[in-house]
């Protein structure tokens, strides 16, 4: 179906743009996964964030190593002494803001041209769409 190849398209094509802005800063598409999810919910666990991308946590962990390689991010302990959280350094919060506006300026200029009511009929499609699959996979 053409559906799917736009949709392939698409998708290399915005991770090629994305990467290409966060080469300057020796960030991953995965990093800037992980500092935008420990923006909005200030602390997170290895096996939450595997669970939210739908990953396994050697996934996870192989991004964290390297977050934490540049000081974006840091290990704290949690109520349970076994539990690892994880939570952005000032350093971290600096850099998620000045990439956070260049990255929404970019989507914002990629959606321009596509209406509030579209945006949010494509959301809830490729929403549907997921859930097709993992009903399918299960």
């Amino acid at each position: 179906m053409k559906l799917f190849l736009q949709i392939h398209r698409f998708h290399r094509n915005y991770m090629a743009h994305l990467t290409t802005m966060l080469v300057p800063y020796r960030l991953t598409p995965g990093n800037w996964s992980l500092l935008q999810f420990l923006s909005e919910h200030e602390t997170a666990t290895s096996s939450q964030l595997a669970a939210h991308w739908d990953v396994e946590k050697p996934t996870v962990s192989s991004n964290v190593k390297q977050m934490l390689a540049l000081d974006l991010i840091a290990v704290v302990p949690g109520e349970d002494k076994r539990e690892k959280n994880l939570v952005l350094t000032e350093s971290g919060s600096t850099l998620y803001e000045k990439l956070s506006k260049e990255i929404l300026a970019m989507q914002e200029n990629t959606l321009r041209d596509v209406s509030p009511v579209v945006r949010t009929q494509m959301e809830q499609a490729l929403t549907m769409m997921e859930s097709s699959l993992k009903e399918a996979h299960s």
